[in-house]
């Protein structure tokens, strides 16, 4: 399954269109249930924020990858 990492592409769609196509048209509790909270934070990278349209959406994507980081901090 492409969001497990298991394959690299469903159709046309990486991991990384799949996110943007689902931040702009899901509501955000839906994608967490999807992704949970590690892959979010895995996948909310400035080069993914770019490519958001509409511009907004980055914007409140910006503030919940800090919280993000704060709540789940790396261990390397």
């Amino acid at each position: 399954m492409l969001i497990e990492g298991k394959t690299l592409k469903a159709g046309h769609y990486t991991l990384e269109t799949l996110f943007i196509k689902m931040v702009t048209g899901l509501p955000w509790f839906t994608i967490v249930d999807i992704l949970g909270p590690e892959k979010l934070k895995e996948l909310l990278t400035d080069d993914v924020l770019r490519k958001i349209w509409p511009k907004s959406v980055p914007e409140k994507y910006t503030y919940v990858r800090k919280r993000l980081q704060e709540a789940l901090p790396d261990t390397k």
